[in-house]
């Protein structure tokens, strides 16, 4: 029996890297928009605690310059959040770009097995129709050969007799 052997089997093998090479690069921008929102979650976290500090500072006798010092420094925060804000953004879209590519990589490489699937079920339909001609060749055969027909009467003799 013959084994079966895709045609696009190259093409397959290529489609299916791409679309790890497509996975690796939605992971490597996945991570990449979790770490920006860890850093901005960090800065808010410092904001916040800067606010308490300057709450503190306001229940004590302390400097003007220290109480200014505190503002620059909030507002400095407030400055890295909305840089933040914006990496968020950046990494969002690129992230957005890369499972596009993750996904049209995807569908070519089911469409890809689509068409191996059908290749198969073709290939065993002719492997089926081929192994049944096969059979019918022996039995033929061999009825010929012992001279009676498949249906367990002489072959050729019954016929001319009637």
């Amino acid at each position: 029996m013959a084994r079966f052997r895709f045609r696009l089997e190259t093409v397959e093998r290529v489609r299916k890297i791409s679309e790890e090479q497509a996975m690796q690069e939605l992971a490597r921008r996945q991570n990449a928009f979790q770490q920006a929102i860890q850093a901005k979650e960090a800065t808010i976290d410092a904001r916040n605690n800067a606010l308490i500090g300057r709450e503190k500072l306001s229940e004590k006798v302390s400097k003007p310059a220290d109480y200014q010092m505190m503002n620059q420094f909030l507002a400095g925060l407030s400055y890295q959040i909305v840089r933040a804000d914006h990496v968020i953004v950046r990494a969002r879209r690129f992230l957005n770009q890369a499972f596009r590519v993750y996904l049209n990589a995807r569908k070519s490489r089911m469409m890809i097995d689509r068409l191996k699937e059908r290749d198969l079920e073709s290939f065993k339909k002719e492997q089926g129709r081929l192994a049944q001609k096969e059979l019918d060749d022996l039995i033929s055969m061999r009825s010929r050969l012992t001279g009676t027909n498949e249906f367990g009467g002489l072959g050729d003799q019954e016929g001319v007799n009637q």
